[in-house]
């Protein structure tokens, strides 16, 4: 079967590859490859093209990835390339015994977390004698979570193996367990890449309380309706400065492991269509997310490491966009010495500004692509059943199970009145505003 690029750049509506992406296509698919990239520099997208273009059926490819969330965004690039191959997603969350009957159609592609996939290559539900070619994404975060066992099982099985592509932001010993990385493998390494580093500005603001809320507050009121990621560096403290924000009446959305998946998806989604403005979140989303349009990264937590506090602003000034990075700081604390040089003092200014009410909500739709359900059914549904016109609704997006659409904030309400009772597709659907 033979996979044109070309076509598949244009199913994707990508004008134009990087540097780094064409570097990363032109490697000879005969070796196996290494490749090194910043955070939102679009590894994926590089990898999955050179993966492609040397797919061979009826041999599979494997890609293990270390989050969810990350499957999910993989399988969704995939499915829109357009290549006419199958692909499968496999993931914790959900019950094994439905991606078990999936699996046992065979497929081209299959994309999935490390336990989940181990657990399917034990039961038998995935081949693991097929699989010709195994990438790993976000390798050193694999690592970083604790999946080396499992993935170090995984590879114990995948005995007909022809190549393997790892993916990361930074660069491992631990990679010599798997690739002869001075012999049979290339490696693209964009690391220190001066050209593609995206434009950041760093910023320490000083916080004259050692509780940092009351100070967030007045950042992010002086942001305005610039989207901005919180860094917390734990769960229950998203939660807590979550009931903070909610108490002033700011929108926002809360991000972490903890979360049911559905909940997760929520936030993501209101994030995106910019429903809410600010993220409160772990370090569980600083890799791995397909966010654009991030403004402005807040460290409201220092960082563990010089590493995380990379990975956390690669969520900001994606593809060379311009991107500011607030550290706040108590007067316990100490900056670390590898904060950037750069970093000048910023003064909140004075004076609060009207909190910045979003121009859409996001509404919560009970059905998805199991139901057969796509954009144009959601847009055609909400134009006629709610009254909408087609400049009323923002961003659509549609998950296995359930769906999302954000709409115009004024006409919301009376679109969830309107099609309270009505058939999507001849069926009857809950929708409602997405809180999460």
């Amino acid at each position: 079967m033979q996979i044109d690029i070309s076509t598949i750049i244009a199913n994707l509506g990508i004008e134009q590859l990087s540097k780094m992406q064409q570097e990363t296509l032109a490697q000879d698919p005969s070796k196996d490859l290494i490749l090194l990239s910043p955070t939102g520099s679009g590894k994926t997208l590089a990898y999955a093209l050179q993966m492609l273009k040397s797919h061979t059926p009826p041999g599979t490819s494997l890609i293990t990835v270390p989050s969810r969330e990350l499957a999910i965004q993989t399988h969704e690039l995939l499915k829109a390339a357009g290549t006419g191959l199958r692909v499968a997603c496999c993931y914790g969350g959900r019950p094994a015994s439905d991606e078990r009957r999936t699996l046992a159609d065979n497929h081209d592609i299959i994309v999935g977390t490390p336990g989940r996939t181990a657990d399917h290559i034990a039961s038998g539900a995935i081949d693991a004698t097929a699989v010709a070619t195994w990438v790993v994404d976000e390798f050193d975060k694999a690592l970083e979570l604790g999946f080396k066992d499992q993935i170090e099982d995984i590879y114990r099985q995948l005995r007909g193996l022809r190549r393997k592509i790892f993916v990361s932001a930074t660069y491992s010993d631990y990679f010599r367990h798997y690739i002869d990385v001075g012999r049979n493998a290339a490696v693209v390494d964009y690391r220190a890449d001066g050209g593609g580093q995206p434009r950041i500005s760093y910023h320490i603001v000083h916080s004259p309380e050692i509780d940092k809320a009351e100070t967030l507050v007045k950042l992010l009121h002086e942001l305005g309706d610039k989207q901005s990621m919180v860094f917390l560096n734990y769960r229950d403290a998203v939660d807590r400065l979550g009931q903070i924000l909610k108490s002033k009446g700011m929108h926002h959305v809360r991000y972490h492991g903890g979360m049911e998946q559905v909940d997760r998806e929520k936030s993501l989604s209101r994030f995106r269509s910019k429903s809410a403005y600010t993220m409160v979140t772990t370090d569980l989303a600083s890799r791995g997310l397909d966010i654009d349009g991030v403004d402005a990264i807040i460290h409201y937590h220092l960082p563990m490491t010089e590493e995380a506090f990379v990975h956390r602003n690669g969520r900001s000034a994606r593809w060379q966009a311009e991107g500011q990075v607030f550290t706040i700081i108590n007067e316990r604390e100490t900056l670390p010495e590898w904060m950037p040089a750069s970093a000048d003092e910023h003064q909140i200014k004075d004076g609060d500004r009207p909190i910045p009410q979003p121009k859409f909500t996001t509404i919560y739709i009970g059905k998805g692509k199991l139901d057969k359900i796509s954009k144009g059914d959601i847009m055609g549904f909400l134009c006629k059943q709610a009254s909408l016109g087609r400049e009323d609704v923002g961003e659509i997006t549609v998950k296995e199970k359930f769906s999302f659409a954000a709409i115009r904030t004024s006409k919301v309400k009376q679109a969830v009145k309107n099609t309270a009772n009505e058939k999507l597709k001849g069926k009857k659907v809950l929708i409602e505003i997405a809180n999460s």
